[in-house]
């Protein structure tokens, strides 16, 4: 394997209630399962799930569904390879409450446990690295005083990798290639991770685009990548996140779940 590297997806969709206006959002909730999957030849997968959670006061500024493809571009030991979707500004952290809670209707599945002095919370699974999620997960959050709603029973999306069928698994590709998959949700709450890194020079890039099942590169990303010598490369991670927002007043809560394939020729 040439190159490993860690992704984080964007967040994507906020579904507003049908009927009246809601009111305007002033706290925003992120709960983020995710889970990856590292293979390298001859050896068994490395898998690692996890779940973390922020609350803070804001107004509605998580992305909406992606209606462009977003792509970032580095030469290896440039610096981090990101997505220009972070904020300017500093959100100030809520109190949720302790512990949230991720289940099936049978069985406990993971506890966040709310770490750090006020007013520097943050949340993590009391586990370092969990079993992979089952289906019919859902979350419960207590809530504080003064901090951020109650919320129960919201469900937890179900996500899955992308199955490639072009190119195939460890086949070079060029940069007017089509990358097409054959599990699209077409879901507008749902975005692809792919992740590539050239053959012949350090040249990566990561792009997030709508899971329609198809995509090629942007002409201005393609140009970029021949710029650094990119002519074939080979894709190093393929991921899907799917999220599902739900409200309380002014409350906004987005629930995502990432599930990233990584490998390497």
């Amino acid at each position: 394997m040439k190159h490993v590297f860690w992704m984080t997806a964007l967040l994507s969709g906020i579904v507003l209630a049908q009927g009246s206006p809601p009111q305007p959002t002033t706290m925003v909730g992120d709960v983020f399962l995710s889970r990856t999957e590292i293979a390298m030849p001859g050896t068994t997968p490395h898998v690692t799930t996890s779940v973390v959670a922020s609350f803070f006061r804001g107004t509605a500024t998580l992305a909406t569904s992606t209606t462009q493809d977003v792509c970032s571009v580095v030469r290896d030991g440039s610096g981090p390879l990101g997505l220009p979707n972070a904020s300017s500004t500093t959100p100030v952290p809520l109190d949720a409450g302790t512990p949230l809670e991720l289940r099936t209707a049978q069985t406990p599945y993971a506890q966040l446990i709310r770490t750090g002095a006020p007013p520097h919370y943050a949340y993590r699974s009391s586990v370092q690295s969990l079993a992979a999620p089952p289906v019919g997960l859902v979350l419960n959050i207590p809530g504080a005083a003064g901090g951020f709603p109650a919320f129960s029973g919201v469900p937890v999306p179900v996500s899955d990798p992308p199955r490639l069928t072009t190119p195939a698994a460890g086949e070079s590709f060029t940069l007017k290639a089509t990358f097409s998959w054959s599990n699209p949700t077409k879901d507008p709450n749902a975005t692809v991770l792919l992740t590539g890194i050239a053959d012949d020079s350090d040249a990566m890039f990561s792009c997030l685009t709508k899971d329609d099942g198809a995509f090629t590169l942007p002409a201005g990303t393609a140009a970029e990548l021949s710029g650094l010598g990119f002519e074939s490369g080979t894709l190093t991670g393929v991921g899907r996140t799917v999220s599902h927002t739900v409200r309380k007043g002014s409350a906004a809560l987005t629930v995502r779940t990432f599930v990233l394939a990584m490998g390497g020729s």
